[in-house]
C-alpha cells in the first residue's frame, strides 16, 4: 500500500513537469497575440491622426508622402527557447512517465504476488492449525495409553511379586524336645517349604535366661553363627538340625523361677539367604520355652528382605 501511494505522488509530480512546457508555449503564443493586437491599434490610431490633419490643409495626401509620413510599426516578439533543449526536455519527460508506469505496474504485480503468498500463508496457518488440533488430540490419547500402561504396568508387578512369593524359598523351624543335658541345648531343624532353593543361607543363633516379661536379649546372651553358609533345597529328605545352646547350667534357683514365670529361657533363630530370583532376604524366629511347649517371642517373628 506504501508502495503504491508513492508510485501515485511520483506519476502526479512528473506529469505536472511533463504538462509544465506546453503551458509555457501557450502562455508565450497569447502575449504575441495581445502584441500583434496593440500593434494594429497603434497603426489605426496613427492613420487617423494623419488623415484628420491633412484634411484641415485641404490637401489629399500622395503615396509617396503619406509613406514617408506613416510610422513603420515595431514587433515585440519573444525568442522561443532552442527546440534541442526543448526535445531533450520532452524526451526525459517521456521516459520519466514511462518509467513511473513501469513502477506502477511492477507495485501492482507485486501486490498482487504478495497477496497471493498471504493467501498461501493463511492457508498454510490452517494447515499447521488442524494438525496441531491433531496432534493435541493424539496427545491426548497418548496419555491415556500411558495411563493404562502404567496400570498394566503395576498390575503385572503385582502379577510378578505374588508369583514369586508363590515360587521362592520359605524356611521353616521344627523343634525336638529340649535335651536336658550340660550345658542345655535345644535341636532345631530347618525345612524348605517353598519350590525353590534358599542359596548362601547364614543362620545365627542366641539363648538366655532373662527376667518375664521379655524386654531383649543382653550382652550375657550365648550367641553362635554357622562358620559356613549353605544351601536348603525344596522339600529335601533330611533337614538342616543346628543346636541353640546355653553355654552354662541352669541353677536350681533358676528353675524355680522359670517354673513360677518369674523368668523364662529366650532364643532366637535368624537366616539370611538368597532366593532364586536373585533377592536377599532374611527371616526371624524367637521363641521362649514353657512347660509342656513354646511359646513365641512377638519381637523376633517376622520377615523380609534385606
Amino acid at each position: 500500500m506504501k508502495f503504491l501511494l508513492i508510485s501515485f505522488l511520483a506519476w502526479v509530480v512528473m506529469g505536472s513537469i511533463a504538462i509544465w512546457p506546453f503551458q509555457l508555449n501557450s502562455s508565450h503564443g497569447n502575449d504575441q497575440a495581445k502584441t500583434q493586437q496593440s500593434d494594429k491599434n497603434a497603426k489605426s490610431s496613427v492613420a487617423s491622426t494623419l488623415k484628420g490633419s491633412e484634411a484641415d490643409k485641404g490637401e489629399t495626401p500622395s503615396d509617396d508622402k503619406t509613406s514617408q509620413a506613416e510610422p513603420k510599426p515595431v514587433r515585440v516578439t519573444e525568442v522561443p527557447p532552442p527546440d534541442s533543449w526543448y526535445k531533450a526536455y520532452v524526451y526525459s519527460a517521456v521516459a520519466m512517465a514511462l518509467t513511473t508506469i513501469a513502477l506502477a505496474l511492477i507495485g501492482f504485480f507485486g501486490i498482487r504476488t504478495a497477496n497471493r503468498s498471504l493467501e498461501a500463508l493463511r492457508s498454510q496457518a490452517g494447515t499447521m492449525q488442524s494438525q496441531l488440533h491433531a496432534m493435541e488430540r493424539q496427545i491426548d490419547v497418548m496419555e491415556e495409553q500411558t495411563v493404562a500402561t502404567h496400570v498394566a504396568a503395576e498390575a503385572a508387578q503385582k502379577s510378578a511379586d505374588v508369583l514369586i512369593a508363590s515360587q521362592r524359598a520359605q524356611l521353616a523351624i521344627f523343634f525336638d524336645d529340649p535335651i536336658p543335658t550340660k550345658p542345655f541345648r535345644i535341636p532345631a531343624k530347618i525345612k524348605n517349604t517353598g519350590l525353590t532353593p534358599a542359596f548362601s543361607c547364614v543362620c545365627e543363633t542366641w539363648m538366655e535366661v532373662v527376667p518375664h516379661p521379655f524386654k531383649g536379649f543382653t550382652a550375657a546372651a550365648t550367641y553362635f553363627k554357622l562358620p559356613a553358609p549353605m544351601t536348603i533345597y525344596p522339600n529335601a529328605p533330611r533337614e538342616i538340625i543346628t543346636e541353640i545352646w546355653l553355654n552354662r547350667d541352669i541353677e536350681p534357683d533358676e528353675l524355680s523361677e522359670i517354673y513360677s514365670l518369674g523368668k523364662d529361657i529366650c532364643f532366637r533363630i535368624h537366616i539370611e539367604y538368597r532366593d532364586a530370583f536373585q533377592k536377599c532376604r532374611w527371616q526371624d524366629f524367637g521363641f521362649f520355652l514353657v512347660k509342656g511347649g513354646m511359646g513365641f517371642l512377638p519381637k523376633y517373628n517376622d520377615s523380609g528382605e534385606c
